[in-house]
């Protein structure tokens, strides 16, 4: 949005203004509340604190009765820069709508949604039981992260 290049970094030592993305260490210690917001698949926290953008969820490695929930960290950035206006209306650069700013501001934020839905994939596997599998059989297979 505005031209602005942000080092990514594993780890966050010395950084004086960070955005924290994702589930880490760092963001369990600010946001010691997290596993108690029942946010399932698709909730986020996102969270403005003195020098930090927090934008996480709870799921990060959530196995749902849908398989495990992969795009969580991209769905919570997305909702972040729904907030700033950007719009995805359909895939390539005509469905795009990314406002131009000289810089990006914010004063106050404390987000914490869960959607009215439980999963944003399409279908419960009847697909597979139509061809005669059985659906239970292509489930992921919960793997610790």
């Amino acid at each position: 949005m505005s031209g602005a290049k942000l080092p990514i970094v594993h780890g966050s030592e010395g950084v004086e203004n960070k955005i924290l993305v994702g589930r880490t260490l760092e963001v369990d210690r600010l946001v010691p509340e997290l596993d108690q917001l029942d946010l399932g698949t698709d909730g986020v926290v996102i969270r403005l604190l003195p020098g930090k953008l927090i934008i996480t969820s709870e799921s990060v490695g959530y196995v749902s009765r849908v398989g495990r929930a992969e795009c969580d960290t991209p769905n919570v950035v997305y909702t972040f820069l729904e907030l700033l206006d950007c719009r995805w209306y359909m895939p390539g650069e005509e469905g795009k709508c990314v406002p131009r700013r000289r810089s990006i501001t914010i004063e106050e934020l404390d987000i914490v949604h869960k959607p009215a839905f439980e999963s944003r994939l399409i279908g419960d596997g009847a697909t597979w039981r139509i061809g005669g599998e059985d659906p239970e059989s292509r489930r992921p297979q919960h793997v610790p992260p």
